[in-house]
């Protein structure tokens, strides 16, 4: 037995460990080796040192063990983001998880092919025996089944507890489905922090508004009680000045007013009120009651660009505003300004997202438009780099001849425009830093965008991903990858490894690396729940750049339709296709092939033993049956429309030429045209004929010789 005090101090360090848990683990008595191996295990997961700290009874538990019931989770839906969230999960031995879990489904608290992870992990580890009592009891209270299952944490709780509770908030006001909405308060003492919040004179309408304080300490209720008082008096104020309109003001703007205080308030509602603005306006405008020195020119302001701007007003952001309220524009410069943005082809929105361009001298904005427009900018582009003319024309100048020197041609830069807001110095290091990587000038230059990264970020993500084997030649392509956070390729790389996909796949597929990880993990999870196999995946891996959300809401879409799971995932590349598509594409087809004209759904059963057929377009099918309508042949044969009409007509040129010798015969006609047999001239055309006859005869040849669709 190892000294597990010692041993949690060489892994964990200052972190500290509860009381209950470093006893736990001290009664199961490990060794050394078992608590270093689970550590690292636990690590290697995603647990940081604080979260092992807390929950260190797992480190006297066989690492084989802990990663059996990890297994186990996860085939009965779990994902390993959801598991980490309840790290105490993965002590429960593999054969519990196995009974429990049957108990559960037998019981009706979890439902197979509708898993809520969240629900599973509190449910789990609890005694199937209670939770049934549990169950029954809070059924009597009326709660349903969808209500229960939606707020598992009730099934921890003695009945009685649970009764009283409820019981309580519908006293104070809230109605049943509110009551189990709040299902977090019901096992706290209620009763008593509600009276102390009575007794501090807080009304039971503003603990119905407000719950969360039923959950909050002293200093919180103290702070609800300094702000429920601002806010009752500048209710008052404002009440007294707006009438009615004050009740418009959102409860956010009202905080920040209450901030203010109520001089301030009344002397810039005065302020406003002879400039002419009605209370309507200064209550939709309430911020301008901030401040009530600059309440004049804010309003002059903001009446102005609302009259240039519309409704397009609303697009300034807030460092637009920032701009605005801190330089000094009369009326006379902001409307000369606005015609001129107007001339160079910017619209109210690009304005208003711009609106710093009102801050600058206009000799600035002329100098920078044209310049873009001497580098050979469109006059329609300009408005969509509107940034660029926020710029010092010297810098855009610099930044130009920088990116030359570079190599970049102004076809190049024209195409990169976003470049030329990026400091020489950052574009001239990045590319050496490139060449230094092994990346050509010739490849640098054709994926040019990577230059305006920040600098440290392209190396450390060109140094990982030749860490990781990557050929950065290839992936510079691809410059999203570069800017992802190495820990992010990592992960996502490890785990298409522990898939088994192979070197050359990966590198195939560089564009799953862009993930979220956490979200690759589920829907490959996604994708095992739904019982498709390691080896099924890794034939498509093109379904790892599906949302598990969307293979889901598919895989149902083809269950509807009529398709058995095993013909499902017989098709597994159908799981690829959007839900709103195959539909599409079914009710089109259902209609189109059908074989009785008075019964649209006669062609449900050509698709239903064709499946791969709902992955042609509706374009492409009816081609395909014009096609072999012109040629007298029955469609209704899924192996006829696998392959299109140009695909068609290139199996009957192979024929022609190979097998009814289309050519000599061609060639002996003419000749026998040019010596006067009138029979002659007709044997082209009854190659052609006996041509169509054999392929009418024998239809399949046209889908087997050259298959477009493969399943």
């Amino acid at each position: 037995m190892a000294d597990v005090g010692k041993v949690l101090e060489e892994l964990l360090g200052e972190q500290k460990v509860p009381h209950y848990m470093r006893a736990r683990l001290q009664n199961s008595r490990p060794d050394k080796q078992t608590m270093r191996e689970t550590y690292w295990l636990l690590r290697g997961w995603g647990l940081d040192e604080s979260r092992v700290a807390r929950y260190a009874y797992l480190l006297g538990i066989e690492p084989t063990t802990i990663e059996e019931t990890r297994q186990k989770l996860l085939e009965h839906g779990l994902n390993h983001k959801s598991i980490l969230t309840q790290p105490l999960i993965l002590g429960m031995n593999p054969e519990h998880v196995e009974r429990n879990y049957a108990e559960l489904i037998e019981l009706g608290l979890i439902d197979e092919e509708h898993l809520v992870p969240s629900t599973l992990i509190l449910l789990l580890p609890r005694s199937p025996e209670i939770l049934k009592r549990n169950y029954e009891a809070l059924q009597e209270l009326g709660l349903s089944k969808e209500q229960i299952t939606a707020t598992p944490n009730l099934l921890s709780y003695k009945p009685d507890t649970i009764r009283k509770r409820i019981a309580f908030l519908q006293e104070l006001g809230l109605k049943f489905e509110e009551v189990i909405r709040f299902s977090y308060l019901l096992p706290r003492n209620l009763e008593r922090k509600v009276q102390e919040l009575r007794t501090l004179g807080i009304t039971d309408a503003e603990i119905r508004e407000h719950m969360s304080i039923i959950m909050g300490g002293p200093a919180e209720i103290k702070r609800f009680m300094e702000q429920r008082t601002e806010m009752v008096r500048m209710k008052e104020t404002l009440e007294g000045l707006l009438g009615e309109h004050a009740a418009t003001i959102p409860e956010q703007t009202m905080c920040a007013l209450a901030e203010v205080g109520e001089s301030a308030i009344r002397e810039a509602y005065a302020a406003l009120r002879a400039l002419g603005a009605e209370d309507r306006y200064i209550a939709v405008h309430a911020k301008l009651l901030v401040d009530p020195k600059k309440v004049k020119g804010r309003y002059r302001t903001q009446k102005l660009l609302e009259e240039l701007l519309g409704e397009d007003i609303e697009r300034i952001p807030p460092h637009g505003w920032w701009w605005i309220e801190r330089t000094k524009m009369d009326e006379n410069t902001i409307r000369s300004t606005y015609a001129l943005l107007r001339a160079y082809g910017l619209d109210n929105s690009r304005i208003a997202s711009n609106a710093n361009l009102f801050c600058l001298k206009q000799e600035t904005i002329k100098e920078n438009y044209t310049f873009l427009r001497e580098i050979g900018l469109e006059e329609d582009r300009v408005g969509t780099y509107a940034i660029l003319l926020v710029s010092r024309p010297e810098r855009l100048q610099k930044n130009y001849e920088a990116l030359q020197e570079l190599g970049l041609s102004d076809e190049a830069i024209r195409k990169y425009l976003s470049l030329l807001g990026r400091k020489p110095a950052t574009l001239r290091k990045n590319y050496k830093q490139l060449l230094k990587f092994g990346v050509s000038k010739e490849k640098i230059l054709a994926n040019p965008s990577v230059l305006g990264l920040p600098s440290k970020m392209v190396e450390e993500r060109c140094q990982k991903l030749l860490e990781l084997g990557f050929n950065l030649e290839e992936t510079i392509t691809r410059y999203r990858l570069v800017t992802l956070r190495p820990e992010i390729v990592e992960q996502n790389y490890r785990l298409l490894q522990e898939i088994g996909f192979t070197y050359k796949t990966i590198h195939r597929h560089l564009h799953v690396l862009n993930r979220n990880p956490d979200r690759l993990r589920e829907d490959y999870e996604a994708l095992l729940a739904l019982g498709l196999t390691k080896k099924k995946i890794r034939r498509f891996p093109r379904l790892l750049e599906t949302k598990g959300g969307r293979v889901q809401e598919t895989y149902e879409e083809l269950r509807k339709l009529g398709l058995s799971r095993e013909k499902v995932l017989t098709y597994e590349s159908l799981l690829r296709i959007r839900p709103e598509t195959l539909r599409r594409n079914y009710q089109h087809h259902v209609g189109l092939l059908r074989e009785d004209h008075q019964d649209r759904n006669s062609g449900r059963a050509l698709l239903l033993q064709h499946p791969w057929l709902l992955l042609v377009s509706p374009e492409a099918m009816e081609a395909n049956v014009q096609y072999l309508s012109m040629l007298g042949i029955d469609y209704h044969n899924g192996s006829l429309l696998e392959t299109m009409p140009k695909t068609k007509r290139k199996i009957l040129t192979w024929l022609l030429r190979e097998q009814f010798d289309y050519r000599a015969k061609k060639l002996a006609a003419t000749l026998g045209t040019m010596l006067g047999r009138e029979e002659a001239h007709d044997a082209g055309r009854e190659c052609i004929d006996s041509l169509y006859r054999f392929v009418r005869e024998h239809s399949p040849v046209l889908g087997y010789i050259f298959p477009s669709y493969k399943h």
